[in-house]
């Protein structure tokens, strides 16, 4: 049974930024959401959850935590900028995607089962993409890799490098192609969990599918519309939606003061 929001569980503020940011900026927002819900979790009587929906303003690469800086970069991508981010897993090109970023501060309960937070989402966005009549599931529920091992914890040299060719049974497959991955980051009981959703194959990689190529009727507009909502309801009891103005401000709020002088 999949875990639900509890009513006790922190509201959430939600933040769709309404411009392409560099890889810099957007993994330095990442951080400080993680680092402003840490900060929140022990400074403040009523914490929130942090969402922010965001894009990018030119093809970068990140490197997964334990992914060595001077990693062997394959050729094609070797030319894109690179950066890296706080969670593990392998390199992600992050191109023609629509990316999101949860974080959670201890007092929510699922902080007690943390992996539960990739069925939440995961299972939010599988019900956003049926709105438009797209297929989809998780790797684990999928018949067409029943048997197979899929998900495991210790990386290995052997690993693949880029993300979207690794396997796990939390990742959203339509047919046998991974569209939506997605990893974490823990820290005094706070979360923090981003994804990417691979709207379309990029030039550098043509061979990792996205949803327009797969599903050639797919709405990226109308996806990007419901997301926020979505997400949020999964997570949170309450929650409210920052766009346009509000949410540059926010953001700027987020970028340039201390967790000490932001309140979300």
């Amino acid at each position: 049974m999949i875990w639900q929001a509890q009513q006790s569980d922190p509201r959430c503020l939600v933040i769709v930024d309404p411009q392409p940011r560099s890889g810099e900026d957007n993994m330095e927002l990442d951080r400080r959401a993680l680092e402003l819900v840490c900060h929140a979790s022990t400074n403040q009587a009523s914490p929130q959850s942090l969402c922010r929906i965001y894009r990018w303003n030119t093809p970068t690469v990140t490197l997964g935590y334990f992914q060595a800086p001077d990693a062997s970069v394959p050729s094609a991508i070797s030319g894109c900028p690179k950066i890296k981010r706080l969670t593990g897993g392998g390199a992600i090109l992050h191109d023609l995607e629509l990316t999101y970023s949860v974080a959670i501060p201890a007092q929510h309960s699922i902080r007690h089962d943390p992996l539960k937070l990739y069925d939440v989402v995961h299972t939010a966005i599988i019900n956003t993409l049926a709105t438009q009549n797209v297929v989809s599931s998780m790797r684990r529920d999928s018949s067409l890799f029943s048997g197979a091992k899929l998900s495991d914890s210790h990386q290995t040299s052997n690993d693949p490098f880029l993300c979207f060719l690794r396997h796990d049974d939390r990742d959203i497959v339509i047919g046998k192609n991974k569209v939506v991955g997605s990893a974490q980051r823990r820290r005094k009981g706070s979360i923090l969990q981003h994804g990417s959703i691979l709207l379309e194959a990029s030039r550098y990689v043509p061979d990792v599918l996205g949803l327009r190529n797969l599903v050639p009727e797919f709405d990226a507009q109308q996806l990007s519309n419901q997301l926020a909502v979505a997400i949020a309801e999964s997570i949170a009891p309450e929650y409210e939606i920052l766009k346009s103005d509000a949410g540059q401000r926010k953001l700027h709020q987020l970028m340039f003061t201390s967790p000490s002088e932001t309140s979300i």
